[in-house]
């Protein structure tokens, strides 16, 4: 009768150790490098494990490490596997661990995506990809870091967000109008700076995009323009 609980003592010292990495490369950056060797191979490893704590942890990593420059050689690696969790994974609806994985891995695209942009693979649309999971709703704490930086780079007009020819404007707009004032996934902060966004927007622009945002959608922009 023992074999359970071996495996959930395994399973908790999987995740330990993952947190552990994540802790050296946040705070020892660069200089974690020298132990890459053995824990990178077991965040990758961890991105599509079973267990949906190992995942988070995995995918956490992932975010921690996609700023820093000596990440760029693991970085196609990063983007495809990425890439393949968010594109399969559905997480059921009672699968609360299943969705916070799942949001992480959204979080670790997007900082990849930002961060490590000319070495993401040619059939790895990583922007179309984050665009189309947001908002973030099941882990608030990311959600919130999520929503932040993608205003953020709306403000700066990032390329790579927007699309070549602006073509995902609509959707993110749709995005912000979804998350702003909803205090577990946005900050106040970063309702300043949605309200400036839709402010600075023209308004015939604002009008033709109006087919691509829900009618409740319009309507907070609307309330937002006005008061």
């Amino acid at each position: 009768h023992s074999f359970p609980t071996r495996r959930s003592s395994d399973l908790k010292h999987k995740v330990l150790a993952l947190y552990l990495a994540c802790d050296l490369v946040q705070h020892l950056k660069e200089q974690s490098q020298s132990l890459w060797p053995i824990f990178m191979p077991e965040v990758f490893k961890g991105l599509s494990d079973e267990d949906a704590d190992v995942r988070i942890a995995a995918a956490y990593a992932i975010n921690l490490a996609a700023p820093l420059p000596i990440f760029a050689e693991a970085a196609p690696q990063a983007f495809k596997s990425l890439a393949q969790i968010v594109t399969t994974a559905k997480p059921k609806k009672r699968d609360e661990k299943g969705k916070l994985a799942l949001d992480n891995a959204v979080a670790a695209l997007l900082t990849m995506a930002k961060e490590k942009s000319p070495q993401c693979p040619p059939e790895v649309r990583a922007w179309e990809l984050v665009v189309s999971k947001l908002p973030l709703r099941d882990d608030e704490d990311e959600a919130k870091k999520v929503h932040k930086v993608v205003v953020d780079l709306v403000l700066e007009q990032n390329q790579g967000l927007m699309g070549p020819n602006r073509e995902n404007l609509g959707l993110v707009l749709s995005i912000m109008a979804e998350v702003y004032k909803v205090e577990s996934i946005c900050e106040k902060e970063t309702d300043e700076k949605i309200l400036q966004v839709f402010k600075m927007l023209p308004r015939d622009l604002l009008q033709s995009l109006a087919p691509r945002l829900t009618e409740k959608q319009q309507k907070k922009i609307e309330k937002m323009l006005t008061s």
